[in-house]
């Protein structure tokens, strides 16, 4: 449950080097962490474990999302 609420806050646009997130953020961050699991369990072939795992694999996109956006940010 852990990692749920971190993915939660990090998908909402929280930065993990620290900065300020809003509410309605984290809140579409639950959202879409939820459409997440729920499309995965529609498709039905994979157990919990690999829901896990997407759901990583999914927080790791974001958060280097979030680094190349914000070296953008202070490049110019």
């Amino acid at each position: 449950m852990e990692l749920d609420a971190i993915s939660a806050v990090v998908i909402g646009g929280t930065l993990l080097i620290g900065g300020a997130g809003s509410f309605s953020g984290t809140l579409w961050g639950v959202l879409l962490l939820a459409v997440i699991q729920n499309l995965i369990n529609q498709i039905g072939s994979l157990n919990s474990s690999y829901q896990s795992v997407v759901s990583g694999g999914f927080l790791i996109v974001v958060v280097v999302a979030q680094r190349y956006l914000a070296r953008s940010r202070r490049a110019t």
